[in-house]
């Protein structure tokens, strides 16, 4: 049984521009919001979004994958996954809303209350959009989805840039929150028009909640172990340093998303249809690891070389401490492709409560790791991250071979050329970034030799995922020239 290859790469490739155009949008007004806001805004705001993250976490149950990893729908799936998304996602908005004053006790922050309040709106706003996006998905509608994210951010964007020049200050960035969520779930009804009858059964719950279950508990125990970083940076130290922690994970979680989430986002479905197929599912896993460490290792590494004048070219000198945090935080983002394709395999395969069990181990360490870092400052947490991410990919390699046949030599060999090829360029990028004197030609001269070196470099040694991507690059050109 083999995988349709047109219609997987069709579907990667359309997920791949939109997240380009999406979170490219968003490093922009990013950058355009922290221009004009203080740091301590965006401390405020990644306080609200602990308890947003989490509560989203719980709404969505996991029921959305769960619809998508089926094989074959009942009549009444996507309606039970509608109502159940909705009936736990008010539960939960009113759980924030009346610990939203507890909150801001605890951060000393009264102006959290109303944040927390309002921002948890969006936790309700998503639910409603949770079952016609897995439809979406399952049927590879992945250019809609493209689309609808893409006017989301843009419109959610403006407005959020617009009220922040207005005054309106850390209030844009709620407002764009909201917006964006608001228009992607519209967006989602007006491409899949499917209204869910007003029928769920017992059957359909027990039978998604059997793999969504288990997810849930996994995305949130993930969830409450990455934002208890933000928990343990807002409690610990004042809002100022909070933004500037805040501002540099969020323009590294950019680059970790980037590519790594429409890839496993596109590819999940049909993988899921074909998961009894080990073979074929272990093809494409290999070319997923081989291309997302080819281009997300540059990305990485060339911010982590130019975080500095990116910062101070960007967003000025009050963002100078962020440079700091976002250079260590990139090597974090070096190895989420490894860990993200390990989770990808447990979920093709079935195996929810797996990804549970693991899940609880890994963030115990990373959790324990935070505890022991957090007296020594916000460099030390980071790098306690990058010590528990660095100590779980032996078991992750353990679990790829056990689930699909993915040998340790092959998951070696298919990443460890990008790597070594992106620190090289990262290294001679550093040493010649000496002879510059601006921040300016820092920046624009480091991004010319660090993508110069990078190519020539991979073009020489004919490295498989360039020739690959040329290759593709030229059969697309191709088509559209006929």
């Amino acid at each position: 049984m083999n995988i349709p290859r047109k219609n997987l790469t069709f579907s990667v490739i359309w997920n791949v521009i939109g997240a380009l155009v999406t979170k490219g949008s968003v490093v922009i007004f990013t950058i355009l919001l922290a221009r004009i806001l203080d740091p301590q805004d965006f401390g405020i705001i990644a306080i609200a979004s602990l308890i947003v993250a989490v509560s989203q976490s719980l709404a969505t149950g996991g029921l959305g994958q769960a619809l998508i990893q089926q094989k074959e729908l009942s009549r009444y799936d996507a309606s039970t996954v509608f109502f159940l998304n909705i009936t736990a996602s008010l539960l939960l908005y009113l759980v924030a809303y009346l610990l939203a004053p507890h909150a801001a006790s605890f951060f000393k922050e009264t102006e959290l209350t109303l944040v927390i309040q309002v921002s948890s709106i969006s936790v309700f706003i998503v639910s409603f959009r949770i079952a016609h996006l897995a439809l979406l998905q399952r049927e590879n509608q992945f250019q809609k989805i493209a689309k609808i994210r893409i006017i989301a951010t843009i419109i959610s964007g403006c407005l959020a840039v617009m009220i922040a020049a207005s005054g309106f200050g850390l209030w844009a960035l709620v407002i764009q929150m909201l917006t964006q969520q608001l228009i992607i779930t519209i967006g989602c009804w007006v491409e899949h028009p499917w209204m869910p009858p007003f029928h769920a059964t017992f059957s359909s719950a027990k039978k998604l909640i059997r793999f969504g279950g288990n997810l849930a508990l996994s995305n949130l125990i993930g969830t409450l172990s990455r934002e208890s970083y933000t928990l343990i940076v807002g409690r610990m130290f004042s809002t100022e340093i909070t933004g500037h922690y805040y501002f540099a994970r969020r323009i590294n979680s950019l680059i970790q998303q980037q590519l790594i989430a429409p890839v496993q986002e596109a590819s999940f479905p049909s993988l899921s249809q074909k998961q009894t197929d080990l073979p074929a599912v272990l093809a494409v896993i290999r070319k997923m690891s081989q291309l997302t460490t080819f281009l997300i290792a540059p990305m990485a590494i060339a911010i982590a070389v130019l975080a500095e004048p990116f910062i101070m070219v960007s967003v000025g000198e009050k963002w100078r401490p962020a440079a700091g945090y976002l250079q260590i935080l990139c090597f974090l983002a070096l190895l989420y492709p490894l860990h993200s394709i390990c989770i990808n395999v447990m979920k093709i395969t079935g195996n929810g409560f797996l990804i549970l069990k693991w899940n609880i181990i890994r963030n115990f360490l990373a959790i324990s790791l935070l505890v022991v870092s957090a007296p020594y400052g916000v460099k030390a947490i980071i790098l306690s991250q990058i010590t528990a991410s660095v100590i779980i990919l032996v078991p992750n390699a353990y679990h790829n071979r056990k689930l699909i046949g993915y040998r340790y030599s092959d998951q070696f060999g298919d990443v460890v050329a990008n790597f070594l090829l992106a620190i090289f360029a990262g290294a001679v990028t550093f040493l010649l970034l000496g002879q510059f004197d601006s921040y300016v030609t820092k920046l624009l001269a480091g991004l010319g030799i660090y993508a110069a070196l990078y190519l020539s470099v991979s073009k020489v040694f004919g490295n498989k995922s360039f020739t690959f991507l040329l290759q593709l690059g030229i059969k697309s050109a191709g088509r559209n020239k006929g």
